[in-house]
């Protein structure tokens, strides 16, 4: 499977391909709202394989808070090729309906979801966080004398390299104008209808069509099939959220046949787990983000309802009422997270049918920041470090 590692394709905006949208804008996995083109040195630090985390504003945010993380969305690094996979979503539209506010196929499948960005891209999303850094596991004996020694490094990679070269995926187009002064002219190129491909990433079906995985809030709470590797999926489970990923691809990557290793080692127990589970939280710290993020949710609206609405309806209308509104907004997100399902439904009485707390696989528990009884991956045991960007020449990519 071949795919160009660093690609700058200019066509018309007609030439098929989807396109984020720009009404709507970029959301950096619910933590922050990132536009534009960028040029970026071609490649960072981080060594193939590593997750890259960060912290940044915003609902996930006053999510984790709550239950003594810090970390907001992830990434895993394709050095090698300048890449990197991430599942992260649009931030939802609205709607002038005041008993239900917010888009709910936008809100239930966020878009682009499981997917990858170049460097320029990268460094669009990245730079309104802070905090951001690299996870790569210390080094391991990886002496292949036995089938069961392919160390955390070598996992890393192996999953790096799966995630680029054997998962399926489709080409789409983002879309942004470079007559905006924050936004950098791509040299020899018009100043106009400027494109750069991305990646839609996801799973064949028996039929062996292509099913994209969207960003999908409730994998938070009940993420298990898809951390463990399942492919499958209806409803409420055919999402992914960033933490995710990695886990994901660990767990494809470990099925695949492996050349540098004998064929009794193409199975999950020969690395010795089954699959990186998740972990368990508890019903009271369950309750307590969920309210956190109602009132982050319903604070950010009230703070921003008139632009909201006139975004909405290009005027202000005075029949809608604010504290109506952004509760039900607040409402339609909690339930969303918790429950799932089309994220249509933003009546209150969330709070009491709470019963059980999150089975989630978190940024922290990823990058181990959160240390959890459970085995937490291959990345838990990696000493952060900086994210910094190097090499000569610039990589020019767009998030919007």
């Amino acid at each position: 499977m071949f795919r160009q590692s660093f690609v700058r394709v200019m066509v018309g905006f007609a030439a098929g391909g989807l396109a984020l949208a720009s009404a709507r804008v970029a959301l950096a996995a619910f933590d922050g709202n990132v536009i534009g083109c960028y040029s970026a040195a071609p490649l960072w630090n981080a060594p193939d394989g590593a997750v890259i985390s960060l912290t940044s504003n915003g609902p996930i945010k006053a999510v984790v808070s709550n239950i003594g993380e810090s970390r907001t969305h992830v990434m895993v690094a394709h050095t090698n090729v300048g890449w990197a996979t991430q599942s992260t979503s649009l931030d939802p539209g609205h709607t002038t309906d005041q008993f239900q506010p917010i888009v709910p196929d936008e809100l239930a499948h966020g878009y682009p979801g499981f997917s990858q960005t170049n460097m320029g891209g990268a460094y669009a999303y990245l730079m309104t966080s802070s905090e951001v850094r690299y996870h790569y596991p210390p080094p391991t004996p990886r002496t292949f004398t036995s089938y069961l020694q392919c160390g955390e490094r070598c996992q890393v990679a192996g999953v790096s390299s799966y995630l680029w070269n054997d998962i399926p995926y489709v080409s789409s187009l983002t879309f942004a104008s470079t007559l905006n002064d924050n936004i950098l002219p791509i040299p020899g190129a018009p100043q106009t209808d400027q494109h750069f491909y991305f990646y839609l990433l996801g799973s064949n079906d028996a039929a062996g069509n292509f099913v994209h995985f969207p960003y999908q809030f409730n994998q938070y709470m009940r993420g298990g099939p898809r951390t463990w590797g399942s492919t499958s999926g209806t409803g409420a489970d055919t999402g992914i959220v960033c933490s995710q990923v990695a886990a994901y691809g660990w767990a494809q990557w470990s099925m695949l046949p492996h050349a540098s290793l004998p064929p009794e080692a193409n199975t999950f127990q020969a690395f010795n787990h089954p699959a990186i589970p998740g972990h368990q939280y508890g019903l009271e710290e369950t309750k307590a983000a969920a309210n956190a993020l109602y009132s982050n949710v319903y604070n950010q609206c009230i703070s921003n309802f008139d632009d909201i609405i006139t975004a909405v309806a290009g005027a202000i209308l005075y029949q809608i009422i604010p504290p109506l509104y952004c509760s039900n907004a607040a409402n339609q997100v909690v339930r969303c997270f918790s429950q799932g399902g089309d994220c249509s439904n933003a009546s209150p009485g969330w709070m009491q049918e709470l019963v059980q707390g999150a089975y989630s696989y978190s940024p922290d528990v990823l990058v181990g920041y959160h240390k959890t009884a459970e085995w937490a991956g291959p990345w838990a045991d990696s000493v952060p470090a900086d994210l910094q960007w190097n090499g000569g020449g610039s990589s020019y990519g767009c998030w919007e």
